[in-house]
């Protein structure tokens, strides 16, 4: 496992990962919705044996579905908890950073950087360098890296 590797990738999809949290308890809401209406309809029809059969499968699809929405949501908030944990673990410079290079990602992070902080370039990539290992120090309590 390489660490920078990781640590990179998780902060590249935080923005991704807390759009999910907004998107995933919306689609639980839907098939929840769902669920009733199955229910309604099995309900409505005992007297036909085929129909009930495929409200049943619909039924239990359904289910699948929502607890693994369900798992996913609490998976992605305990990536998005651990993003924020390391994101806190460093200065505001850095996750100044941070936050340019790997989430909002412009294309002139380096010269944006630059600028505010009047520095070189060489100078911005090793801050990087500095931050991504405290945020991961944080993120994972690792500190043999």
């Amino acid at each position: 496992m390489n660490w920078k590797e990781e640590s990179e990738n998780e902060l590249r999809d935080y923005g991704r990962k807390q759009l999910a949290l907004t998107n995933i308890p919306k689609f639980l809401d839907h098939i929840k919705y769902e669920l009733c209406l199955i229910e309604k309809n099995v309900t409505n029809l005992e007297y036909c044996r085929n129909a009930k059969n495929m409200w049943d499968d619909l039924f239990i699809e359904s289910i699948v579905k929502k607890s693994e929405l369900e798992r996913n949501l609490l998976l992605t908030k305990g990536r998005v908890d651990l993003v924020e944990r390391g994101l806190n673990g460093v200065t505001a410079d850095e996750r100044k950073i941070l936050r340019l290079f790997y989430i909002e990602r412009p294309d002139d992070c380096v010269q944006k950087l630059c600028d505010e902080f009047s520095c070189k370039k060489s100078s911005i990539y090793n801050c990087k360098d500095i931050a991504l290992r405290k945020f991961t120090i944080a993120m994972y309590g690792a500190d043999h890296l």
